[in-house]
């Protein structure tokens, strides 16, 4: 079995349960983006593969939500990452919030997803974007 390290993902703020991370700085949304892309996680350009705007992946552990970009030079708005791993409880309650049926379905399928691939967990590590590398 081959053992990965784990690729860091930006995000500007973690939740204090630690359950929810947000990204809002252009720098890190490319960086994510640009990294989703090169493993294949995620098509380039992504419009066109949205729901709504909206585009569901998994990234290890993580349920990615990413908004797309409403800036034609920007890759997406926003995004953010929920780890559910330890709280099933919230599943139904946050596909509801999505008030889609077909964005509920794909929140639905990455879950079970990420629930059957354990070994995909540790993929993904999230760290805060205390420096501002990139530039807006």
């Amino acid at each position: 079995m081959y053992r990965y390290m784990p690729l860091t993902l930006l995000v500007d703020e973690i939740s204090p349960d630690k359950i929810r991370a947000t990204v809002s700085h252009p720098g890190s949304i490319t960086a994510n983006c640009l990294a989703f892309i090169k493993l294949g996680l995620m098509p380039a350009p992504v419009k066109d593969k949205t729901i709504g705007g909206i585009f569901i992946l998994p990234a290890g552990k993580y349920v990615c939500i990413v908004v797309t970009a409403t800036h034609p030079q920007r890759m997406a708005d926003g995004m953010i990452f929920l780890d559910l791993t330890n709280r099933e409880d919230l599943i139904p309650e946050i596909g509801e919030k999505f008030r889609n049926p077909a964005l509920e379905k794909k929140f639905l399928q990455t879950v079970d997803h990420i629930f059957a691939n354990p070994d995909t967990h540790s993929r993904f590590l999230l760290a805060i974007n205390k420096h501002d590398f990139f530039s807006t």
